[in-house]
């Protein structure tokens, strides 16, 4: 059986990083970003928007064939906006791991890493939308 761990999260709060670190050789990472790269893109984010139909085309196909699929062992599947679509598409055995970054480590990174001017926002807009964890 597939283990299949959906990686969620705002921008900038290292979701790639950490599938990178996590997983094996031979597993499945399914990222929006990798995708676009794939099709052209020069850039490792803030892509143009005409490559993004079909990076979400190229991950709801990927949905679609791990069903009944055996391997690879682990499926990452990257995610800052989990769509209820996509939700109806991921098995019953998933692992969510939702990054604990704050916001303002995220601005900083986005800021760091020279970030498309937009990433701001959909920082704040992210964390509008989420609880954030509760610290022990």
């Amino acid at each position: 059986m597939v283990t299949f761990m959906l990686v969620t999260g705002a921008p900038c709060s290292g979701k790639s990083s950490y599938v990178e670190m996590m997983r094996g050789d031979g597993d499945l990472v399914v990222d929006l970003d990798a995708f676009q790269c794939a099709l052209g893109s020069k850039r490792a984010h803030g892509h143009r928007k005409k490559l993004l139909q079909f990076a979400l085309a190229m991950r709801r196909a990927v949905l679609r064939e791990l069903s009944g699929f055996t391997s690879p062992p682990t499926v990452w599947y990257i995610s800052c906006w989990p769509t209820p679509q996509e939700h109806s598409l991921f098995p019953r055995n998933i692992c969510t791991v939702c990054m604990p970054t704050p916001i303002d480590e995220c601005k900083r990174r986005a800021e760091t890493d020279k970030r498309p001017p937009e990433t701001v926002a959909l920082i704040e807009e992210w964390f509008s939308l989420h609880v954030s964890p509760v610290e022990p």
